[in-house]
């Protein structure tokens, strides 16, 4: 004989677990997002810092200030500068590859200019606020100066080799070694930077006309019009 209790205290036993289970998930669900919004708002702090020139002025007691994050909660999230940088490095980093990444699947000329504008303007930006930076204020950006050295060395060429890879006709030369070009022009690249150019040129018009004339030499081409330069 079929026991109806037992049957109705297993069901309610499985409601039950199904209700905490359901409960669980949305609160684990918004203390995720607790977490993440302070996360993103005091990301978006500091880079707005850097992008506006204040990377010398950028500490924890600014970015908490900026982003409207206590100071007790951003510590919790991120415990020092460093950790704060270093996260907003691999943000920009990720970007920075995904574009460079599109682009290289493309062919031609054009997306030649826009993949090294893209990178020019990047790194434009990440050797002047490097130049920035004193022995008292490097301490917080150790890490993201790291990693961005280490996409400049490592990563761009590949995306550099990719884009070559089905664009041979772009090489001054049939005969050379896609990869090897493709690390000789992103390392070229880290030279038309601000501090570098304007030893030469002081003006902008100026410095845009040498980095294209120079860049176009790399290609066989007497300059290599860019449509976006960092003054």
């Amino acid at each position: 004989m079929i026991n109806n209790s037992n049957i109705l205290q297993q069901q309610y036993v499985t409601l039950k677990y199904r209700k905490n289970s359901f409960l669980s998930g949305i609160f684990s669900t918004l203390r995720r997002r607790t977490i993440k919004m302070p996360a993103i708002r005091i990301l978006d702090a500091a880079f707005d810092m850097f992008f506006e020139g204040q990377v010398e002025n950028v500490s924890i007691e600014q970015i908490s200030l900026k982003s409207g994050v206590p100071m007790d909660d951003l510590l919790a999230i991120y415990p020092s500068l460093d950790a704060i940088t270093k996260t907003l490095s691999e943000r920009s980093i990720a970007k920075l590859k995904a574009t460079g990444e599109i682009l290289a699947q493309q062919k031609g000329i054009n997306t030649l200019r826009e993949l090294i504008s893209n990178d020019l303007v990047f790194f434009y930006r990440l050797e002047v606020d490097r130049t920035l930076l004193t022995e008292q204020t490097m301490e917080g950006h150790v890490s993201a100066l790291q990693n961005f050295d280490d996409y400049f060395n490592t990563e761009m060429p590949k995306i550099y080799a990719n884009f070559f890879s089905h664009n041979k006709d772009l090489l001054p030369s049939g005969d050379i070694d896609v990869h090897f070009y493709a690390h000789f022009i992103s390392h070229s690249l880290k030279f038309f930077n601000f501090k570098t150019l304007v030893a030469y040129e002081g003006r902008p018009e100026g410095r845009k006309s040498v980095t294209e004339q120079i860049i176009g030499s790399l290609f066989g081409r007497n300059s290599l019009n860019l449509p976006t330069f960092q003054k």
